[in-house]
């Protein structure tokens, strides 16, 4: 028994300390405070109302060169995927049979 408690300790411990390679990067606070475009939390929500959501397309949003900067600092690992939803409004993405298949399948598990 006390090995076997031992042995799970020592797994756990080492567990957590091991990180994925794209994790080894980490924004630290101090890069957070060099660029006010990244910062999170109170500091963040000062720029919009409270109930407010920026989305591509408003003035707030940040432009390109701002997400490029972000991604300098983290890496170069940003993904900027498309949402899926994309394809049900007009634009290059429109697609109406790829748009009534996620509608009708968008509340369960096999949305694709």
């Amino acid at each position: 028994m006390l090995y076997n408690t031992l042995v799970f300790y020592l797994f756990s411990t080492t567990a957590i300390a091991l990180k994925f390679d794209w994790e080894r990067e980490q924004l630290t606070d101090e890069d957070a405070a060099r660029n006010d475009t990244v910062r999170f939390g109170s500091a963040s929500r000062a720029a919009a109302p409270v109930n407010c959501k920026i989305i591509p397309g408003d003035v707030e949003w940040p432009g390109e060169d701002v997400w490029a900067s972000f991604n300098d600092t983290l890496g170069g690992v940003l993904l900027k995927p498309k949402p899926l939803a994309t394809v049900c409004y007009a634009g290059v993405s429109y697609n109406a049979a790829k748009c009534e298949q996620y509608k009708s399948n968008w509340a369960g598990m096999n949305l694709q």
